[in-house]
């Protein structure tokens, strides 16, 4: 079946057209409503070299290059299994990631939360900020650091506002009404096909039904070949010898 076929099948099958795309926008408006956005917010945070590390009175973050390896052990720390599970004990379906900033060639850390809502999103970054602050801690402290020998950790920034991600949202609401709009169009061919064809049965077994000098007077439209007489069944209707 063409496009141009489909077409007046859906005109023809409007009953069963209009209650299909009716249902398919009641789906729509469900997947959109079902499947919520979610929200993110973002910080970077990075590594100040440890007091002793630094010359009396000079800039500590000229000191900043070498704190790369210091990032990556950070990193893999705080962003473990284990890490990752304490920061979102009660937060729901919300992730957060922990990871080397890319932008960047300091030692800078970018931490992403994505949750449900926008609140809970404020709440978590700032838990996973600090989680990240007391694993630096912690692994210093594990090695008997002097505090004038600890790196340390400086916040650059924090979204304050959430940014909301709608492409789940609307993937599932675009699938939504592409299922829809195609169940209704395959419905609407099966069944226009199904009428179809049984309407030209019962005109061929109408015609085949009448009287022979009256066939010719209303033909199925289109003539079924198998309908088409030949000259011997002309003969035998008609009771004269084959031509």
């Amino acid at each position: 079946m063409n496009l141009s076929s489909l077409l007046r099948a859906t005109l023809r099958r409007w009953y069963i057209t209009v209650p299909g795309l009716l249902l398919t926008a009641l789906v729509v408006v469900a997947a959109h409503a079902f499947v919520q956005p979610s929200f993110t917010r973002s910080a970077d945070v990075m590594l100040v070299p440890a007091p002793a590390a630094v010359p009396k009175g000079a800039n500590p973050y000229l000191y900043i290059g070498d704190l790369g390896q210091a990032a990556d052990v950070l990193v893999t720390a705080a962003g473990s299994q284990s890490s990752t599970s304490a920061i979102l004990e009660g937060a729901a379906a919300s992730t957060v990631t922990i990871a080397r900033d890319v932008g960047t060639s300091g030692p800078v850390i970018l931490i992403t939360v994505e949750t449900p809502t926008s609140a809970q999103a404020g709440v978590l970054l700032d838990r996973s900020i600090s989680a990240v602050r007391s694993t630096l801690a912690k692994v210093q402290t594990d090695e008997h650091l002097k505090r004038s020998e600890m790196i340390t950790m400086s916040t650059l920034s924090v979204d304050t506002v959430s940014t909301p991600k709608t492409k789940t949202q609307l993937m599932a609401t675009a699938g939504a009404g592409v299922l829809g709009v195609a169940a209704t169009l395959v419905l609407v061919s099966l069944i226009d096909g199904l009428l179809l064809a049984r309407a030209s049965r019962e005109a061929r077994r109408t015609w085949a039904t009448r009287p022979f000098e009256d066939r010719g007077k209303s033909l199925p439209d289109p003539m079924p070949k198998t309908l088409l007489l030949s000259d011997h069944d002309i003969a035998h209707v008609v009771g004269s010898p084959r031509l």
